[in-house]
């Protein structure tokens, strides 16, 4: 669920850049598997790391390691893995919801 939440964030601050209160009303192409591409809505969001970011961009880095797909397959994953990712989806949608604040 924390992947989905980064998804739903990016998605509102593309939303805050365009001025829109629907996501088809900025760009509707969105509404297809591209928008479950967390890379393509960090730069449709206007949003960008600065140099200092670092430890940002690293978070970012893990999230974009998630799948949608996974949803639908069992894990052999860690209690530690999956605190790290949580950790970092936090601390992303707080910095998300900061800069487009």
């Amino acid at each position: 669920m924390a992947g989905i939440a980064v998804e739903c964030v990016l998605k509102y601050a593309v939303c805050v850049r365009e001025n829109v209160i629907h996501l088809v009303d900025a760009t509707p192409e969105l509404l297809s598997k591209r928008g479950h591409d967390l890379r393509e809505l960090l730069r449709r969001s206007g949003l960008g790391f600065a140099p200092k970011e670092y430890e940002m961009m690293r978070r970012f880095a893990l999230l974009t390691s998630w799948d949608i797909g996974i949803r639908y397959e069992s894990s052999d994953g860690s209690a530690k893995d999956a605190q790290r990712f949580l950790d970092a989806a936090v601390t992303f949608c707080q910095w998300v919801i900061q800069k487009r604040a």
